[in-house]
């Protein structure tokens, strides 16, 4: 399983070898550090608490892995079950599951990698819950009091992700998800039944799969006939098949080479949902 896992992530065992230690040689301080702030990254507490992760695909950027409250109950409930008898060990199994959750990060060599730690979350909310227990079996007003704030913290908390999450989230990360917004490209290129040939650029976040998609999706397979893809933006394309078009990135210097060309025209400029310019569709002229 851990050699077909490897292989997908295009990784050998060695690579996972070299990470601490080369057969036959010292051991490799440089790596071994690397691995080490790797795996604690993921206990860094604005990552955990604030952010969640630099990637805009995994995480708003403004909640951590865990809503707020659980800065103070996670702490609490480690505190808790470390005091408290254990003698089937279910405190060590649950306690072991979330610190050996980012392993699997750590090999890969992905810090901050909120969607390889999702093992820990059920594990995390048991942890939480001693702390809960802690705070309300002292029976003292104060951390009554605080057990009822903190959990009344967590829906609030999450509303306030969920608000970001279905309104400005979509405009802050729709790059992230699909910088070329090629559901309007494709829909403009389908509509279009005069252009002898359509060229695509390869450069275009998954080109092929996407232009499938669609146009299986709408019934048009018979435009994959005529979809050509095509590499350096097109600017190797012939002077024949004059109407067709040819989809590319927004680059200022290649758009400006293929017009100064004569055989291209910028049609339509397709912009993302936060309004950004991202493919340029051409007409190659008469």
């Amino acid at each position: 399983m851990l050699r077909e896992t490897f292989d997908r992530y295009q990784m050998s065992d060695q690579d996972q070898v070299s990470m601490i230690q080369e057969p036959g040689s010292a051991l490799r301080l440089d790596k071994l550090a690397a691995t080490v702030s790797t795996y604690w990254s993921h206990f860094d507490p604005a990552f955990l608490f604030m952010i969640g992760g630099p990637s805009m695909t995994t995480s708003t950027g403004r909640v951590g892995v865990f809503l707020l409250p659980l800065a103070v109950l996670l702490p609490l409930g480690v505190f808790t079950m470390l005091r408290r008898p254990d003698p089937f060990g279910f405190h060590t199994v649950i306690l072991l599951a979330v610190v050996t959750a980012p392993l699997a990060a750590t090999l890969k060599g992905q810090p901050f990698s909120v969607q390889r730690i999702l093992f820990m979350l059920p594990f995390a909310a048991l942890i939480a819950a001693f702390g809960v227990d802690w705070l309300w079996q002292g029976r003292s007003r104060a951390g009554r009091a605080a057990a009822i704030a903190l959990v009344a913290g967590v829906p609030l908390h999450f509303a306030v992700f969920y608000r970001d999450f279905f309104t400005h989230y979509k405009l802050r990360s729709a790059f992230y998800y699909d910088p070329a917004a090629f559901a309007d490209v494709a829909a403009y290129l389908i509509a279009d039944e005069e252009a002898p040939l359509i060229y695509l650029s390869h450069e275009i976040d998954d080109v092929g799969a996407k232009w499938r998609y669609y146009t299986t999706r709408d019934g048009r397979q018979d435009q994959m006939a005529r979809t050509r893809y095509v590499m350096n933006d097109g600017l190797d394309i012939g002077p024949s098949d004059p109407g067709s078009l040819l989809a590319v990135h927004m680059k200022a210097a290649e758009l400006a080479a293929l017009e100064k060309s004569g055989l291209w025209k910028i049609e339509k400029v397709i912009s993302d949902v936060d309004n950004r310019p991202t493919v340029a569709i051409l007409r190659k002229q008469r």
